[in-house]
C-alpha cells in the first residue's frame, strides 16, 4: 500500500467515527448521542465508562488536530505510514466495539417492533373474525 492509501483509509475511518457519534441524532445532539453510546458499550460500569469517554475524546482530538480530516497548515502532519496504520486500527477498534453493542440494541428494538406488529396483526385478525361472526347472526 502507498502512503496516500493509508491517508485516505484513515480519513474515511475518521468520517465513520464522526458519523458514529451522531448515531442517536436527531433525537439527541452529538454530545448526548456519544454519552448514550458510552453508557451502552460500558454496561454502565464506571471504570469502562471513564475509559471509553477518554477514548472518544482522544480520537476526536486526533481527528481535529492531525492532518486527517482537516488539512490546514496548522494541523500536525503524519509522516510515518505505520502511524497511519496505528491510528486506523485504533479508530476501527472503537467503531467495531460500539457497533457490536449497538447491533444488540438494534436487534432488541427490531425484535420488539416485530412482536408488537405481530400482536397488532393478531388483534386485527381477531377483530375481523369477531366482525364476520357477528354479521352472520
Amino acid at each position: 500500500m502507498k502512503k496516500n492509501d493509508f491517508n485516505i483509509a484513515v480519513e474515511k475511518m475518521w468520517d465513520a467515527f464522526e458519523r458514529l457519534k451522531t448515531y442517536y441524532s436527531p433525537s439527541l445532539d452529538k454530545k448526548n448521542s456519544v454519552n448514550k453510546i458510552i453508557e451502552i458499550i460500558s454496561n454502565n460500569d464506571e471504570v469502562f465508562k471513564g475509559f471509553f469517554e477518554k477514548e472518544f475524546i482522544e480520537l476526536t482530538y486526533i481527528g481535529n488536530n492531525f492532518r486527517i480530516r482537516h488539512h490546514e497548515t496548522t494541523k500536525i502532519n503524519i509522516e510515518d505510514e505505520k502511524h497511519y496504520m496505528y491510528l486506523y486500527m485504533r479508530c476501527l477498534s472503537l467503531i467495531s466495539m460500539s457497533l457490536n453493542y449497538l447491533k444488540k440494541v438494534i436487534y432488541f428494538v427490531n425484535n420488539f417492533t416485530v412482536n408488537i406488529r405481530r400482536m397488532c396483526e393478531v388483534s386485527l385478525l381477531s377483530r375481523k373474525i369477531v366482525i364476520k361472526t357477528s354479521k352472520r347472526t
